[in-house]
């Protein structure tokens, strides 16, 4: 296709070949085995009504190469998905400090998504509406996950947060492909 459709269009189409729960990774993305196997086993063994995604600690998604946008997550006491923020231009200083575009500044600790979900079959549906809406308003923009996420939530679906303390890696910048090479090394 010539133009960008987003990361929820590529969902869609997927889902037209599979049956029952999905998980859903951005394919150039190394999210850590710990990581895929929390989301494989609530994916078998979580409760079916849940959806989940896995979050990070945002001082494991940063790249030292320069800043990165992240989507921060809001959590509630029960361990769940409740909205999220898209952040920009977050990096970290040479004294630890972790800051964005606009200065304010972030905890190691909170707690981000990069993109892997867990998706229960009654989602599916929701796909398919927002995208023929997406086009009937003749929106260029792209057609993206966050976007599908924050339009169930008011809805009653509910999406666990599963927390991994893994280090996510990926290629932000070409100065990024050292570490990827030694992360894809490591793993053997």
């Amino acid at each position: 296709q010539e133009e960008p459709i987003g990361t929820a269009h590529a969902v869609l189409v997927a889902l037209g070949t599979v049956e029952g729960t999905v998980i859903v990774a951005n394919g150039d993305d190394l999210y850590g085995s710990t990581s895929i196997a929390k989301a494989v086993h609530h994916a078998k063994q979580g409760q079916a009504n849940e959806h989940a995604l896995v979050t990070y600690d945002l001082a494991n998604t940063l790249s030292a190469n320069g800043p990165v946008n992240r989507a921060v997550c809001q959590l509630n006491e029960p361990g769940c998905l409740t909205g999220s923020e898209e952040v920009t231009g977050l990096q970290i200083d040479d004294q630890h400090v972790i800051s964005s575009l606009n200065d304010r500044q972030w905890a190691p600790t909170t707690a981000v998504s990069m993109n892997l979900w867990v998706f229960r079959p009654t989602i599916f549906p929701m796909f398919h509406s927002l995208f023929a809406h997406h086009r009937a308003e003749g929106s260029v923009s792209e057609f993206m996950l966050p976007n599908v996420v924050q339009h169930a939530l008011p809805q009653g679906h509910t999406f666990r947060a599963l927390h991994t303390g893994d280090h996510w890696c990926g290629l932000t910048y070409p100065a990024d492909a050292d570490l990827v090479r030694r992360t894809l090394s490591s793993d053997k």
